[in-house]
């Protein structure tokens, strides 16, 4: 078994696949360009960090069992009149969230409530904030979809 294939073996037992994939094409860059080893090893950590974000979000998203479609760029800002582009953008970083506070949203029907929630979850899980969406009943003779 040659050096890399042992590397690379090595690395994926780690659990560290990206650097893995990585690791020949990054080397051989760093050679070129005469980086230093730890050039080289930033590059490779920078490039895992990046990966296991996009791919905890990923998860995050798929988790969260959100509608499709649904995201606060397609939210229609004029269906809430008394929603402002600061508060919605105040919502989306979900500070309350870290307070333990709760958002409540009203409206009439087609007002673009359930779309906004779905938005806002999405925009949490962008941020890495794990969310469930689900349409609870309150209504005892009210039937769930």
């Amino acid at each position: 078994m040659k050096d890399i294939e042992k590397l690379e073996a090595l690395l994926r037992s780690l659990y560290l696949p990206t650097f893995a994939e990585h690791c020949k094409g990054y080397a051989d860059k760093a050679q070129k360009q005469k980086l230093g080893h730890l050039a080289y090893l930033y590059e490779l950590a920078q490039a895992e960090r990046s990966e296991r974000q996009l791919r905890k979000t990923e998860r995050l998203i798929s988790q969260a069992k959100l509608p499709r479609g649904k995201s606060l760029e397609a939210f229609d800002l004029s269906k809430q009149p008394t929603l402002s582009p600061s508060r919605l953008e105040e919502l989306a970083e979900g500070e309350f969230l870290d307070l333990c506070e709760n958002l409540l949203i009203f409206g009439l029907p087609g007002a673009g409530k359930t779309h906004l929630a779905a938005g806002l979850a999405r925009e949490w899980c962008l941020r890495g904030r794990r969310v469930l969406y689900t349409k609870n009943c309150l209504s005892p003779n009210a039937t769930c979809s």
